[in-house]
């Protein structure tokens, strides 16, 4: 159950224990760590495998109509006009299948780069400034730095990079009480 290390700071060792012993066995429930922005809900996955899927079918029926002009036209000026309207329209919408293909990549990277807000930062970066060369995203970490320069509140402290005392823990020694554990709870999922 070491998905669910990030519970034990919340709950302290007893509780965490307690809820370790009995989510054994349990086939039927996951909990996850959706604060971090990689958990994508099924609905949403759901629709992006919808929109994908319109698009291959979009791409099969063009080219099944580039393959019937190909054959079936009269004259060699309507197949050529038939042919670069279907290789444009097939162009199109490859490209925008790169567009959104590129968009989800970078906000996979903006999320991973511990935004508070992924939607928040995406728009603050500019996709024109964005390429992908060989799996690798190009531009964006300049962006995503002067971001967090300028910005820096849209993004998470790294974990031990902030100093001091934390004023919501419970001084060291002592048991959390059942109100501190809420408090940081209700904290840890809106973000604080």
């Amino acid at each position: 159950m070491n998905e669910l290390e990030f519970l034990k700071p919340i709950l302290g060792d007893e509780l965490y224990a307690q809820l370790t012993e009995k989510l054994q066995g349990a086939e039927n429930l996951r909990l996850v760590n959706a604060a971090d922005g990689s958990f994508v809900p099924k609905e949403k996955m759901e629709q992006l495998t919808r929109a994908n899927g319109d698009y291959k079918k979009q791409i099969a029926e063009l080219n099944k109509k580039l393959g019937e002009m190909q054959t079936g036209a009269a004259s060699a000026d309507e197949l050529k006009k038939q042919l670069a309207e279907a290789q444009a329209g097939i162009a199109a919408k490859e490209a925008e299948i790169r567009k959104q293909s590129l968009e989800f990549r970078v906000k996979d990277a903006v999320r991973e780069s511990r935004a508070k807000n992924a939607d928040l930062v995406l728009r603050s970066i500019d996709l024109s400034k964005v390429s992908e060369d060989n799996g690798n995203l190009i531009g964006l970490s300049d962006q995503l730095e002067a971001l967090k320069k300028s910005d820096g509140y849209l993004f998470a402290d790294e974990p031990g990079q902030s100093g001091g005392v934390d004023p919501h823990q419970e001084p060291s020694g002592e048991k959390p009480s059942a109100n501190s554990i809420i408090n940081a709870a209700i904290r840890q999922a809106a973000g604080y």
